[in-house]
């Protein structure tokens, strides 16, 4: 069955604000991954070098592992306020860690060295796609995405009903928009090669390589999905100053003015999803940001 369709119920109980879509996260295999990197600064530029950063390696590697842990130990529905919020902050490390290695030693790519270990990543829509690629913009992009979409479950945690818990879900979910922001560039210099492996259910071993670097990404990481989750994004913080509009007795011209623009970014994340290469991959999400719109 396909993950995240019941994200969209909305409680019926009094004094509570309805429920908002937030992303399911993706899953990641465990990678050998200190090696790796000593091998893509030595191929890169020296054994010597190599030796200096095996601490930090080994420093890069733990902290991979513990993000991976504590997704697997959270998934699927983060119920726990505490638990997504430090998952955040292991996700927004590893990423400032991520992009610190690309700066300063480059992706590693099929025409330096083939042995390398690959990157795997499950989609989040439907985890018996995976896509796994041994560039650190890969990486990267598909930590982005868990970034975006954890963010998504932290404002979903927020009680609305509150001037506070407002504000803290509408800053959620626009720092999620501005992560898929991010993720736009990256997920669109990732799209143009290879393949994937859909609905084989099939994992890799931390020791396993891969003869090329360029299997296409998953369909949750696609660029026309990426835009999409960047609107749903907005929509949401749109929809906090909707309902601040209402609970403040707004002018109707204004409620009516905010209600036209969380309808706008959903029909524009609906647009998205209709990219042919993203049919049926997202199970009701479509129907039900019709419905929600």
């Amino acid at each position: 069955s396909e993950r995240g369709a019941a994200v969209f119920a909305r409680t019926s109980a009094p004094g509570l604000a309805p429920k908002m879509p937030k992303l399911p996260l993706k899953a990641t295999e465990k990678v050998d991954l200190a090696p790796q990197l000593f091998k893509l600064v030595e191929v890169a530029f020296s054994e010597q070098q190599a030796e200096e950063h095996r601490p930090a390696f080994a420093d890069v590697a733990q902290l991979r592992e513990s993000v991976r842990t504590q997704i697997v130990a959270a998934s699927p529905e983060l119920d726990d306020k505490a638990a997504v919020e430090d998952i955040i902050k292991l996700l927004a490390r590893y990423h400032r860690l991520v992009s610190t290695l690309r700066l300063r030693f480059g992706d590693s790519s099929a025409d330096s060295d083939s042995s390398l270990a690959a990157f795997s990543w499950k989609d989040a829509f439907r985890p018996s796609d995976r896509a796994a690629r041994t560039e650190l913009g890969f990486e990267s992009a598909c930590v982005l995405y868990n970034l975006a979409a954890v963010l998504s479950h932290s404002a979903c945690h927020e009680d609305r009903t509150t001037p506070t818990g407002l504000r803290a879900a509408c800053q959620a979910f626009q720092r999620s928009a501005g992560a898929f922001d991010l993720l736009a560039s990256e997920s669109a210099a990732l799209s143009g090669g290879g393949r994937a492996e859909e609905g084989s259910g099939a994992t890799s071993s931390s020791s396993a390589s891969f003869t090329s670097s360029s299997s296409a990404t998953t369909a949750d990481t696609h660029p026309k999905a990426v835009h999409a989750w960047r609107h749903v994004m907005l929509a949401q913080a749109q929809q906090c100053f909707y309902e601040k509009a209402v609970s403040d007795a707004m002018k109707p011209q204004v409620v009516a003015k905010l209600a036209a623009q969380v309808a706008a970014s959903l029909e524009a994340a609906m647009g998205e999803l209709k990219h042919r290469d993203l049919k049926d991959k997202f199970g009701a999400w479509p129907t039900q940001l019709e419905a929600q719109k």
